[in-house]
């Protein structure tokens, strides 16, 4: 599973924003339904693992989203 650190969180609308590791990645969108550790647990600095889900449907640059989000450390 690829790791990424947590960059942005919205608590109140459900969902935030993480930057896979190699950094030369663009940033991955998360819902707070795919946050396997629960969502309160989620705080920016947060380092994860996740799965990317792609959705062909979508325009290229929204294709890819994280899913199964869980928290390994800060």
């Amino acid at each position: 599973m690829p790791t990424a650190k947590i960059t942005f969180v919205n608590q109140i609308r459900g969902f935030g924003f993480l930057r896979p590791e190699s950094e030369r990645d663009a940033d991955l969108f998360f819902h707070a339904s795919n946050v396997v550790t629960g969502f309160d647990s989620i705080e920016v600095g947060n380092r994860v693992d996740y799965e990317i889900l792609h959705d062909d449907r979508k325009p290229v640059e929204r294709q890819a989203k994280a899913v199964a989000v869980r928290v390994i450390g800060r």
